[in-house]
């Protein structure tokens, strides 16, 4: 006898088996949450994706759940609630959550973040992108945002004085000619951090949309079809300072690219041609060091 899958699931009998699995599962994580977190904590990556699964296919178990959902903090190198997380960012980023999806490679982002005493929750699997996708619809306001995305704004010295425009456009100018891009958007600014030379930030919601297309094998949609992400200029770096106040020194153009491909690798994977190009004008800079 052949029953068809639609069947089953709109019959009575089974949604309510359904319904009935779902009550004593969610009450089992919640009783894990609550008298063994250390167990719970210890099984989490293993069971995360299917708990975080389960909730975009069902809005009551999310409901259930939601309280015992925690996440991974980077910094803190301990697991916590979006509660939690969001308490702690009240005086700093209210109802916005940073995230990594990769943490080695964007580990300068998230020693920055750190080091304001943030906190960045990791989010590095297939699931999470829908998944935040779904939080965000459920709390109202509630914003996440990858470690590389509007992160300047974060960073910016409130002591300093604004960068003028004539600045702005002079840096802007002056890198585009030296990177060989006069397409890039260069923002030069004052952060409170001045061993940072310069960083890379994505658009937030174009990138998710990729990794969206990428989830759903739509490979026609490229790298190509996202707007530039911004190069941001530390106007207290001692590097982007010597660049800014010798415009006409002839190794600029190397220093340029080279602190460029830096940034680069903490934002994306390299091409093999830009890679060999790095590694390669890295060989030779040092080797001038010692002339």
């Amino acid at each position: 006898m052949n029953v068809s899958r639609s069947y089953l699931q709109n019959d009575a009998k089974v949604k309510k088996i359904s319904e009935y699995i779902t009550r004593k599962v969610a009450d089992k994580l919640n009783d894990l949450y609550k008298k063994e977190r250390d167990n719970y904590e210890k099984y989490w990556d293993d069971i995360h994706p299917f708990i975080k699964y389960g909730c975009l296919r069902d809005e009551k178990f999310y409901d259930r759940v939601k309280d015992s959902l925690i996440y991974k903090s980077l910094t803190q190198d301990k697991f916590i609630t979006l509660s939690e997380y969001l308490e702690a960012a009240k005086e700093t980023h209210d109802n916005k959550v940073f995230y990594s999806d990769d943490p080695r490679q964007q580990a300068q982002y998230i020693a920055l973040l750190k080091g304001q005493d943030m906190d960045v929750l990791e989010m590095k699997t297939a699931i999470d992108v829908p998944f935040m996708s779904m939080l965000e619809s459920k709390n109202q306001g509630l914003s996440f945002m990858r470690v590389d995305a509007d992160l300047s704004q974060y960073l910016k010295n409130k002591d300093s004085k604004e960068v003028s425009e004539e600045d702005r456009k002079a840096a802007e100018q002056l890198f585009r000619m030296l990177l060989d891009n006069d397409k890039l958007t260069i923002h030069l600014e004052n952060m409170n951090n001045d061993k940072v030379s310069l960083m890379l930030e994505s658009q937030e919601q174009a990138r998710r949309m990729q990794d969206m297309m990428k989830l759903y094998g739509a490979d026609s949609f490229s790298k190509d079809d996202l707007e530039p992400a911004t190069l941001v200029l530390n106007n207290n770096n001692a590097l982007i300072r010597r660049i800014l106040d010798h415009p006409d020194d002839a190794s600029n153009k190397d220093l340029a690219k080279e602190l460029y491909d830096l940034s680069r690798l903490s934002h994306e994977d390299l091409s093999a041609e830009d890679l060999t190009a790095f590694l390669d004008r890295s060989q030779e800079m040092l080797g001038k060091l010692y002339q």
